[in-house]
């Protein structure tokens, strides 16, 4: 098929994962047929392993690759969040601008895995999240009344 629709494979984007994975994961290890192709797997920095593969950056499989791999998508909205305050303050931007930065464009970052993630998976990273919105909003001197 490949050759008759002249296509290639990127191999970087491509991962094998299975739902029932005490019985196929081990048979996915050794499956001849599976070449090259990798198992989706991903690690936490305790070294511990969720399998699983993205769907349209959505993550799919078990309990651990779900909420890993939000550990790291809220760990990044944080990083966006304080990089964007660092760059107001230290630029002496508006803080009127930074205000609505933070409510149209950083508040939202996380909200598509909201749409399609079971609250028990999103909750952890809404919480980080946030902290780092909090602070933000305090930074602009406002005082605590304040909120998004």
């Amino acid at each position: 098929v490949l050759k008759m629709a002249d296509l290639d494979i990127q191999w970087a984007k491509v991962a094998c994962w299975s739902p029932k994975q005490d019985q196929d994961m081990n048979y996915l290890r050794d499956c001849i047929w599976r070449d090259d192709v990798p198992l989706g797997f991903i690690t936490d920095d305790q070294g511990n392993q969720g399998y699983g593969i993205d769907v349209l950056g959505v993550p799919i499989g078990d309990n651990d690759y779900i909420g890993i791999s939000m550990q790291y998508k809220a760990k990044e909205v944080v990083s966006y969040i304080e990089k964007t305050v660092d760059t107001f303050h230290l630029q002496l931007l508006s803080r009127h601008a930074l205000w609505a930065t933070l409510y149209y464009c950083c508040q939202s970052r996380f909200d598509y895995f909201l749409r399609h993630l079971r609250p028990e998976h999103t909750r952890p990273g809404c919480t980080i999240i946030q902290v780092a919105l909090t602070k933000a909003v305090d930074s602009l001197g406002y005082g605590p009344q304040c909120s998004l």
